[in-house]
């Protein structure tokens, strides 16, 4: 499963709309709106991050900074091991 985040702490509710549209995004993003999620639960010390969690809920891999698509299929093919 994807899921976005936003820190919509820092962007309008509008403006997440803007980017869903304008990328075609099709999985859910979820609202940070109070930085709970990503200062407090993960600690994210920069944007963008990717976090990828097992399916027991563990954090595998905590990668800052743009990926390709190449980087993330490694990642995913990884956990799903």
């Amino acid at each position: 499963m994807i899921l976005g985040l936003n820190l919509t702490i820092s962007d309008s509710v509008p403006d997440v709309q803007a980017f869903v549209d304008e990328f075609d995004i099709t999985f859910p993003i979820l609202l940070d709106e109070d930085g709970a999620v990503a200062e407090r639960l993960y600690r994210i010390p920069g944007l963008p991050a990717s976090i990828f969690i097992n399916r027991d809920g563990t954090i595998e891999r905590f990668q800052v900074g743009v990926m390709t698509s190449r980087q993330i299929d490694k990642y995913i093919a990884e956990i799903l091991q």
